[in-house]
């Protein structure tokens, strides 16, 4: 009978060698986490500025796209605290009113009930109101001098039907709009956000500063720390310019947008 066959003795740590293993495993582990420490947070701090700028950046666009498409010289601003509302009368469409030739015209000074469109329809919605020459020295569309219910049904029009109005003067551009209900903008430092209100009511003389629970109030930024804006009036010759400026934090971080906007077309 043969012998059985034995292989070398297993090899093994023992236990000097596996504390001595771990230690120089924690030395090293500690000195990349020493080399890392640094590289992970800038990434991470890096992500905290784009998510701000990406939400600043958002939030100020709605804001301008809004105003760019307004009513021209309806935005009105009120400051106050720190805090500011900025009201805007949205414009669905705009068009020019036939003043002469034949068909039914815009006539001024007396009372108009509709007239024309000179060129392609417009649309409208019932409900709307229509807006005419508000870039005018003396015109003003929130006390209602530049201002008429407009009457007519919903689609696009080529007879512009409105509330009986006298119109104050013609403008050598003869440009009229088709204006929703108003807008107001709420920036507020001491709470931090930015919300933006509708479905409040009919254009008023008085610029409103707080509004009741039923109207549509959307949260369109957080983290503000600062709020400012101001509105330049418009002429027959240059458009309204609103000046916006949005100061954002978060951990520290801080974040300045400011944008200047042209209220509607030039006339």
């Amino acid at each position: 009978m043969n012998a059985g066959r034995h292989g070398p003795p297993v090899g093994g740590f023992s236990l000097i060698e596996m504390v001595i293993a771990i230690t120089v495993m924690g030395i090293l582990a500690a000195a990349s986490a020493g080399f890392l420490r640094g590289p992970i947070a800038s990434y991470f701090e890096a992500e905290r500025r784009t998510d701000l700028a990406e939400a600043g950046t958002l939030a100020l666009a709605k804001v301008k796209q809004e105003i760019g498409r307004a009513v021209p010289n309806s935005v009105r601003i009120i400051n106050a605290g720190g805090r500011f509302w900025l009201e805007l009368l949205p414009a669905r469409s705009e068009g020019r009113y036939r003043a002469a030739g034949p068909g039914d015209v815009l006539t001024f000074g007396v009372p108009d009930a509709g007239f024309d469109v000179l060129g392609p329809p417009v649309q409208a919605q019932v409900g709307d109101w229509l807006v005419v020459n508000n870039h005018l020295p003396a015109a003003n569309v929130w006390s209602g001098v530049s201002r008429a219910a407009y009457s007519g049904g919903g689609g696009f029009i080529a007879t512009v039907v409105h509330a009986s109005h006298t119109f104050l003067a013609d403008a050598p551009d003869r440009r009229f709009q088709i204006a929703t209900d108003p807008v107001t903008y709420a920036c507020d430092p001491v709470t931090g956000n930015l919300r933006r209100f509708a479905n409040y009511g009919n254009p008023s003389p008085a610029q409103p500063t707080s509004f009741g629970a039923g109207v549509q109030n959307d949260l369109l930024a957080t983290g503000l720390r600062s709020c400012r804006a101001a509105a330049f009036a418009g002429t027959l010759r240059h458009a309204q310019t609103v000046a916006v400026e949005l100061g954002f934090e978060s951990s520290g971080d801080r974040l300045n947008l400011v944008s200047t906007i042209r209220v509607g077309p030039l006339p």
